[in-house]
């Protein structure tokens, strides 16, 4: 049909084709191909088909024409030849991309060599003898090559698919290069031999003499003979031992990570040696720079591009705007668009303290602003802000996010112990605005600045580049385990440093290049692999250190030596006092073996003392069966020794905390959770085809991004100093990134600094500035941030501060209908993009807002609990009231706060973190303990300034909003206290309980029985007034039942009710002034373990003076959690003395309730307050009691009492006041919640 459309198309021009006869025409056209050329009935049919003397002569033509368009079609099957019959289809639509010097994805299909070796993909660009699995077939009948709308026709793809099926395999098997099936056999089983017996048999070590790295090796044997025996299968031993499941060793299969030899992989080894164990060939060649895969057309895309410095805009605004603002304002005036208006002061301190410090700022902060009305008062705000320590915290942050930074390795999820380390030298660079090009050489190469072995001492900076070299171990790392360990996972390491950097550092999406080139960027697998290689030097998977052996010693030679000086003089006196005791042992012994011979009858007496007198090496065997019958009377141990004698026992508690003593003096090699190289001398890397680590290329120098060179100017590896045991691969890298004009390197920072300030970058794609991302929408301005970014130092504070002086940082965030019409995604900036708190600084300006903000810097990690109800929370302490940057940050368990706020789940890293809007984040702001503690202890504060609603009010939205309400905001807000405040009077019952602090826990059927008498004697004067607490029936497991609970007051029932899970009762009673004993008692009637029914806050309340004073009845027994965790310290109820338990259980007993006859002992109480250290001693009541037939009595069980643990409770919403304390929470609540707090203006 392509030949009748182009007739038609000429003779429709020239008027020699009437439209009416094209069917005729083309039918008789078709008819034509499908005949002999040369037969009669050809011209027949053409004769036949045309009815006019003009188109029997174009018939003619067409007939005449059709030998030399359709010849080669009709060439018998498998007469085809790759020179005249497919080599010109492949140069008309291939060899431009995939010829000559330019070979895109590897491939060369100008020759039949390069045909039959095929590409970097791996795929067979040709499978002889089946064209519809050939990869060349696929590509060109799918329309995916060659691109753009250029297609081959049906009937060049018949030629290539009859060459492939019939002809292609007596040609390819004519190529030099191509191996025959003994020679890829053979090539397998030497990648077999290297992965499964090299470990044992190699480079590191010959166990047993053998080595398999060589044909001559293996035919040579080790110990027990040659190894490979040429085509005798039963003769060589390494095919016998795989098979009796001797080699690899199952031990160290599972030590080194190797998997057993398959069934497919035996067979290769016994068909490889019947052939005559073919020596392998060669390696593949290295593929080296020749012909960069890349072109001119290539590098012109604007990011491959060195960036240039523009010209700034001409304005006739006096004073002129920043340079940041003419670039804005220039495309802004060239849409009809204007900057909106500035904000008000109160919103740009809240705008800056946010972006710069993460935190909300003081209440005294924006009045001081506020009053500040000096021109350059934003200028000194931003040089305040940026000078605080609080700006690393913040900026390290975003670093963090970037480079994948967790505490754990992200597999079974433990955590290193040492990683906080490079967390805190990224916020001293921070703080210290180091270059960035610094900052980034010191990361990817600070191993390799100086010759750290032949330093006497290492500086701070020295520890620092070392700190540094952290960064190239963010990404998970599974390889500690054995089972994790093999080849695919220690390449998936290399492949997550690479995705790294190549979105934090480079921008482009380099991973996409890893199995195949890369799609859209030019970006050809070799030269992933050639920048993988950079770091296979540290990373070798050949030659893997697992993660915990991976760390950097932070010392000098001297620094070195001293430590082991010293610890080799502690050592000494260690030994000296073991030999002191040892020698103590010996005397004790022969006193305990004379007192034990003495007991014996004379013969045997004899006997043995013989026995003793001789050496061990001497004794005939009836002595040594002798001797082991009565060792125990003969050899003493010294355990058997102290139990005899009491002398001896003091001489081993003596001895046994001096050298405890001794070894605390000890000291580590201090160490980073660094990076360096193996050796000097890198092992060969390879290209991996399609990416599988079993899929060996060929072997690849260590480079660049072809793209990203100029010709001319090849990337260089070169070291710092010349001797060591590093490569200088990563040094020159980061040499390379850091040169002034590097196309990448500084507009991806700038650019997403820029998203930092502005809600989105100048490119949106802010881990993408390749072909697939977004365009610039200022390119310009991009170019010039770039170049005087590096004209200033590299400096991040002068980048900061060059945005947020501008016009544009100052603008509000309020929309404009007329600008929303012109520009509604807002991407010339005509206005600063409303966004809402990040999860970080919701959860530490939560925590400023209160005043409960620990600003404690650096150090270990405050770790973080999850409680029953899944909730992952941090510590009830001043630690856990860190800033979010200092937490644990553990990948598989999340802090959930963090977490529902859109905090990243660290998988690789976090270039761009979504922001979503659920409805679980505001039922996590109303419902969370957290916010809900935060809450309570805001109103505590203000209740203990103020009594007045009004001021309480003002007081709330100065801490929360940060200004004072608006008059209709501030007599809404009273009403609303006093409605609230109403409520909870009028429903005592029904209130939430208070926040439980501390927790008494009862088992079933058991109670505790308070002496109040001994509460009277510890306060004399005193009155005991009142009895207030909540009893509580927590989750524990589906299909609980049910529990009562009772309050009894000297023998009679006062209160009691019913519980069903996750109910709670508040109980509120007045005692009588005369009451002895107070009793709590619990009983379960359905399945549940009722460890979890329990008394929260339970309180006696003394009157005094006009003062009242609560004491806490939760802690008369030692603590913990019930399950043998934590130590104890309490009062025990049966003695009255003081409990400090630090062993694996709780001593301290809890009454065990039970139907009695008889009067058993009672409970004294622990009187919190009752001295200074809380420990006061309460005397013992010897006086029974009976409850209707229900006893607190002695029983065994260990105490299950938790103070601040909280188990079991998850489901009860706790606040910590009640009437209008109660009222005032939640009005902090609702504020806390508002989107005023919670978004950026």
């Amino acid at each position: 049909m392509e030949v009748t459309s182009l007739y038609e198309l000429r003779s429709q021009r020239r008027g020699l084709l009437d439209p009416q006869s094209k069917p005729r025409l083309g039918a008789a056209v078709v008819a034509a191909r499908f005949l002999p050329v040369d037969s009669g009935a050809a011209v027949l049919a053409v004769r036949l088909m045309c009815n006019s003397w003009r188109r029997w002569t174009m018939c003619l033509l067409v007939v005449a024409a059709l030998p030399t368009l359709t010849g080669a079609a009709e060439k018998p099957p498998g007469s085809l030849r790759f020179t005249v019959d497919v080599l010109p289809i492949l140069r008309k639509h291939c060899v431009k991309c995939h010829g000559g010097t330019q070979r895109k994805a590897e491939l060369n299909l100008q020759t039949l060599g390069g045909l039959a070796r095929g590409g970097e993909s791996g795929q067979p660009t040709i499978v002889v003898g089946a064209s519809q699995r050939s990869y060349l077939i696929q590509q060109v009948s799918s329309g995916e090559m060659p691109p753009g709308p250029a297609r081959l026709d049906d009937r060049d793809v018949g030629v290539l698919r009859d060459w492939i099926d019939n002809a292609a395999r007596q040609e390819v098997a004519t190529v030099d290069d191509h191996l025959s099936a003994d020679l890829q056999r053979a090539r397998r089983v030497q990648f077999l031999l290297e992965v499964k017996c090299q470990p044992c048999h190699g480079r590191e070590a010959q166990e047993g003499g053998l080595d398999v790295r060589t044909m001559s090796t293996l035919l040579a044997g080790g110990k027990s003979g040659p190894a490979v025996v040429r085509g005798d299968v039963e003769k060589s031993l390494l095919l016998r031992r795989i098979r009796d499941d001797q080699m690899p060793p199952r031990e160290v299969r599972y030590k080194r990570s190797i998997k057993p030899i398959t069934s497919a992989e035996l067979e290769l080894l016994q068909a490889w040696i019947a052939g005559g164990a073919v020596d392998p060939p060669p390696p593949p060649g290295l593929l080296d720079d020749e012909g960069l895969l890349v072109d001119a057309e290539d590098r012109s895309w604007w990011s491959f591009q060195k960036p240039q410095r523009p010209r700034l805009p001409a304005v006739t605004e006096r004073p002129p705007p920043t340079p940041v603002d003419r670039f804005l304002t220039r495309r802004l005036q060239d849409a009809g668009l204007e900057f909106s208006p500035p904000a008000n002061r109160k919103d740009l301190i809240r705008r800056a303290s946010i972006i710069l410090h993460g935190l909300l700022p003081e209440p005294a902060q924006v009045v001081q602003f506020e009053s500040d009305r000096s021109p350059d008062g934003l200028e000194r705000l931003v040089d305040r802000l940026l000078a605080s320590p609080r700006y690393g915290e913040r900026s390290a942050q975003h670093w963090l996010d970037a480079v994948g930074y967790a505490d754990s390795e992200g597999s079974v999820d433990f955590v290193y112990p040492l990683v906080y380390q490079y967390r805190d030298y990224v916020i001293r660079s921070m703080n210290r605005d180091k270059p960035y090009d610094r900052f980034l050489l010191e990361q990817l190469a600070g191993d390799e600045l100086v010759d750290y072995g032949k330093l006497p001492r290492l500086t701070e900076e020295h520890r620092d580049n070392l700190i540094a070299t952290g960064f190239l171990r963010n990404c998970i790392d599974p390889t500690t385990s054995p089972e994790t360990n093999f080849l695919y996972d220690r390449y998936q390491v290399l492949a997550d440093t690479v995705e790294i950097m190549g979105s934090a550092v480079l921008g482009l999406t380099l991973h996409c290049s890893r199995c195949h080139s890369h799609k859209y960027d030019p970006l050809p697998q070799r030269d992933y692999y050639r920048f993988t290689a950079l770091f296979a030097a540290a990373y070798s998977p050949y030659d893997w250190i697992k993660p915990k052996d991976r760390f950097l010693e932070l010392v000098g030679v001297e620094e070195r030596q001293a430590i082991a000086d010293h610890n080799a003089q502690i050592d000494q006196r260690i030994a000296a006092e073991k030999l002191r005791l040892q020698q103590q042992a010996a005397t004790w012994r022969k006193q305990f073996q004379q007192a034990e011979l003495a007991k014996l009858p004379e013969p045997l007496r004899q006997q043995l003392r013989q026995i003793l007198a001789t050496s061990v090496a001497e004794r005939t065997a009836a002595q040594r069966k002798l001797f082991a019958q009565y060792q125990e009377q003969l050899a003493p141990d010294n355990a058997r020794l102290a139990e005899t004698f009491s002398e001896f026992k003091q001489a081993v508690d003596t001895s046994g905390k001096s050298v405890k003593e001794l070894t605390a003096q000890r000291r580590t090699v201090p160490r980073a959770h660094g990076l360096t190289d193996r050796r000097r001398q890198a092992d060969p890397f390879y290209l991996l085809r399609r990416g599988e680590w079993n899929r060996r290329g060929r072997r690849v120098r260590p480079g660049v991004p072809a793209v990203l060179q100029e010709p001319g100017e090849p990337f260089r590896l070169r070291r710092s100093f010349d001797e060591g045991t590093t490569t200088g691969f990563r040094y020159s890298l980061a040499r390379w990134l850091t040169k002034a004009d590097h196309p990448l390197t500084t507009r991806v920072l700038v650019n997403r600094i820029w998203r930092d300030h502005f809600g989105r970058g100048i490119v949106a794609t802010v881990d993408n500035l390749g072909k697939t991302g977004s365009l610039p929408t200022h390119p310009q301005l991009l170019d010039w941030l770039a170049v005087e970014f590096v004209h200033r130092g590299w400096s991040t504070k002068w980048l900061h501060r060059q945005l947020m002086t501008s016009r544009a940082w100052r603008q509000q965030s309020r929309n404009r209908p007329a600008a929303v019409t012109i520009d509604p995604t807002n991407r010339l900036l005509w206005r600063v993009p409303l966004r809402r708190l990040d999860a970080e600084t919701l959860r530490d300006s939560l925590l400023r807002v209160v005043g409960d903000l620990n600003l404690q810097m650096l150090g270990p990690a405050v770790g973080v609990k999850t409680m029953s109800d899944g909730q992952v929370v941090t510590p009830e302490s001043s630690a856990g009231r860190r800033r979010s940057l200092y937490l644990l940050h553990r990948r598989s368990t999340p802090l959930t706060i963090l977490e529902t706020f859109d905090a990243p789940r660290i998988t690789v890293n976090c270039i761009q973190r979504r922001t979503s809007n659920v409805v679980s984040q505001a039922l996590l702001m109303f419902n969370s303990r957290f916010v809900d503690a935060a809450a309570t202890r805001l109103a505590t504060r203000i209740l203990q300034q103020t009594r007045e609603p009004s001021q309480q009010v003002s007081q709330i939205y100065q801490r929360i909003l940060g200004r004072s309400p608006q008059p209709t905001e501030l007599a809404e807000a009273v009403k609303f206290l006093a409605q609230q405040g109403a409520r909870y009077a009028a429903d005592v019952q029904s209130e939430i309980p208070p926040r439980i602090t501390s927790v008494l826990g009862l088992h079933a059927s058991k109670g505790i029985t308070f002496d109040l008498a001994a509460v009277r004697r510890a306060h004399p004067g005193a009155r005991v007034a009142r009895f207030d607490g909540v009893a509580a029936l927590g989750y524990y497991q589906s299909g609980a039942g049910d529990a009562n609970w009772y309050v009894f007051v000297d023998g009679e029932q006062r209160a009691g009710g019913r519980l069903l899970s996750n109910q709670f009762a508040r109980i509120e009673m007045e005692l009588p002034a005369a009451a002895r004993f107070l009793t709590l008692v619990t009983s379960s009637n359905g399945t549940m373990n009722t460890d979890w029914t329990f008394f929260g806050n339970p309180r006696v309340l003394l009157e005094q003076d006009g003062a009242a004073q609560a004491l806490d009845l939760a802690d008369i027994v030692g603590g913990g959690d019930g399950s043998g965790n934590g130590s104890a310290v309490g009062l025990d109820p049966w003695s009255g003395r003081v409990l400090e338990d630090q062993g694996t259980a709780t001593r301290g007993r809890i009454n065990q309730v039970y139907p009695v006859s008889q009067r058993p002992l009672i409970d004294a109480v622990f009187v919190p307050h009752g001295s200074g250290d809380g420990k006061r001693e309460i005397p013992v009541s010897t006086s029974g009691l009976v409850v209707k037939g229900i006893s607190a009595g002695s029983g065994t069980t260990h105490a299950h009492i938790w103070n601040g643990h909280n188990q079991g409770i998850s489901g009860l919403k706790q606040v910590g006041v009640t009437g209008r304390n109660g009222a005032l929470v939640d009005l902090c609540l609702v504020l806390l919640n508002a989107a005023e707090f919670l978004y950026v203006d």
